[in-house]
């Protein structure tokens, strides 16, 4: 008889299998009590027909590393019975590979005493996995994974696979999501409402043909991610849809806000709406009418600028310098609200100083006027100057916008407004009553995402891509006609103005150059009223490098072509 000892999840193919009584006899390793090296083999497959024509033995998993797993989520505090959150700590060790099929599970009293809970507690958690078919009971032997979740845990183990690329599309991510969780669902919630709700879901995401990353470095746990977020949103379909935005993850992101752009936030003063274009349409809707006006930078974005003069009211242009607004042209003008972005000016890439940033707030106060601040790309940042967002400084007044097109991906489709008081009160109305609540299913992957530390490492990641990729850039406009590039290096963000002589024609320069649009781009149709500056954005963000050096290549060719 073999030492169960030597068996492992990575060695069960070069393990002895024990001797069979018969063809479909029921192989075990038994759970052996200290001093006790044998194993226990148990004949007779009728007693669990899910272990007939056992290939090998059952291998008793690392029981430290189970109960420290089970110690780290149950929260007595918590509203959910504790026998509940065993239940699913449980799921979540099967998914994530650490049990496996026909792994034997620890008895009602040695989990009692190494977790500190009573055995009635245990016992119904047991009785609940028993039922729902996680866990099979062999009378007189013990308790052991199903073989029935033999498709979720080989999700867990990566090893065991090719690794996935890094990039995936959205739509691909959702279905195989969708999967599971429809795998994985109770039959009496598998309703035709809730079927067409995920395929809705699916195809939505598969029209906008965008990809979303995951860390290089994660790219092997792609199939555990999948199978983490599956099982949170099946253990969280009681919870109540809050239009704001789940709870936990807004939680999360009032931290992340905090520790990346220095925001003071809580969960409290998120509302998590489908984009940045949502949200500007949520905020032309509360606080724009006909008759007003807002104030908008010169050149900016052309997208805020559209939605918001929907409402009827006019833009105002608010010209800039080289290090953002220019506050005497501020100080002259009155307006409903004012939309900027100080954290990396698009398409310019200032930064506002601290110095503006405090005369805007103190604008806002005097004149009674809300300041939209916007800051997608502020966490992405080549120095350590770092100014306090405008929020900060005057919270009453401001609303922030944030996304995750940049960090993750625009097929996550997901944003973020902060604000405080009477202004997050009427923002708030206006979403309940108009908006759309953001996707509970993509937010449920956001907050597992940000638990899992992937956020934070995404943004470890593109900051040092795209610190890279910027030098390269740097290094092609040095080296090329340098009279006719005139531009100072991006301090932050994932582009890079350059100006041009008036008498070019970006648009035409662009054109002839055939660049596609996720390299370069045009400046002067971001301006409102003549003189329009040329200018080209050069975004490394989607580029690679060598498309980079290719587009400063061809784009000086045609410049001097056209204009000698």
């Amino acid at each position: 008889m073999p030492d169960p000892s030597a068996t492992s999840h990575e060695g069960m193919e070069k393990s002895e299998a024990l001797p069979q009584a018969e063809s479909s006899a029921v192989t075990a390793v038994g759970f052996a009590p200290p001093g006790h090296g044998d194993a226990i083999a148990v004949a007779g497959a009728a007693l669990c027909p899910v272990y007939e024509n056992a290939a090998g033995p059952i291998v008793v998993p690392d029981m430290d590393e189970i109960f420290a797993h089970l110690l780290a989520h149950l929260n007595p505090k918590d509203k959910q019975p504790m026998y509940r959150q065993m239940a699913q700590a449980v799921r979540v060790l099967i998914a994530r590979g650490k049990l496996l099929p026909k792994d034997r599970f620890p008895s009602v009293r040695l989990m009692s005493k190494r977790l500190a809970i009573s055995k009635a507690t245990v016992q119904k958690c047991m009785d609940q996995l028993i039922a729902e078919g996680t866990l099979c009971s062999l009378r007189g032997v013990g308790t052991f994974v199903s073989d029935k979740c033999a498709d979720l845990s080989a999700i867990g183990v990566a090893e065991q696979q090719e690794a996935p690329e890094a990039v995936r599309s959205f739509r691909q991510l959702l279905t195989e999501c969708e999967a599971q969780l429809w795998k994985l669902m109770p039959p009496e919630l598998r309703s035709e409402a809730m079927r067409e709700n995920t395929q809705r879901i699916g195809n939505h995401a598969g029209r906008l043909g965008m990809n979303v990353e995951i860390p290089s470095r994660e790219k092997r746990r792609r199939p555990e991610l999948l199978s983490n977020w599956s099982i949170s949103i099946i253990n969280d379909r009681q919870d109540s849809y809050d239009k704001q935005g789940l709870p936990a993850l807004r939680e999360h992101l009032a931290h992340w806000l905090n520790v990346s752009k220095g925001v003071k936030c809580t969960a409290d003063d998120i509302m998590i709406t489908n984009g940045t274009r949502e949200a500007l349409n949520i905020i032309a809707c509360s606080l724009l009418k006909g008759s007003q006006s807002f104030l908008i930078e010169e050149p900016g974005s052309m997208l805020a600028r559209t939605i918001l003069a929907r409402s009827g009211a006019t833009a105002i242009p608010v010209l800039l310098d080289n290090a953002g607004i220019i506050i005497d042209e501020l100080e002259s003008r009155s307006a409903q609200l004012l939309y900027c972005n100080p954290s990396c000016q698009f398409p310019t890439g200032a930064i506002l100083p601290a110095s503006r940033r405090t005369q805007i707030a103190g604008w806002a106060r005097s004149k009674n006027s809300v300041v939209i601040e916007e800051d997608n790309v502020g966490e992405f940042t080549y120095d350590s100057r770092r100014s306090l967002p405008i929020f900060s400084l005057a919270p009453e007044k401001v609303v922030l916008l944030c996304g995750f097109n940049v960090t993750l991906g625009a097929a996550w489709r997901l944003g973020l407004m902060v604000a405080k008081g009477a202004l997050k009160d009427l923002l708030l109305s206006t979403q309940v009553a108009l908006a759309t609540p953001a996707n509970h299913l993509v937010q449920r992957m956001l907050l597992q995402f940000i638990e899992e530390g992937l956020l934070e490492r995404r943004v470890q990641d593109l900051s040092k891509q795209f610190d890279e990729k910027r030098s390269v850039l740097l290094e092609q406009l040095s080296q090329s006609r340098r009279s006719q590039f005139i531009y100072t290096p991006a301090r932050a963000g994932c582009y890079q103005a350059v100006w041009l002589p008036s008498t070019v024609d970006d648009v035409a320069l662009i054109a002839a150059s055939r660049l596609p649009g996720a390299v370069a781009l045009p400046i002067s149709p971001y301006f409102i009223q003549p003189p329009r500056r040329p200018g080209v954005i050069f975004n490394f963000a989607l580029a690679s490098k060598e498309q980079i050096v290719n587009a400063v290549s061809t784009f000086d060719e045609v410049l001097r072509e056209l204009y000698g």
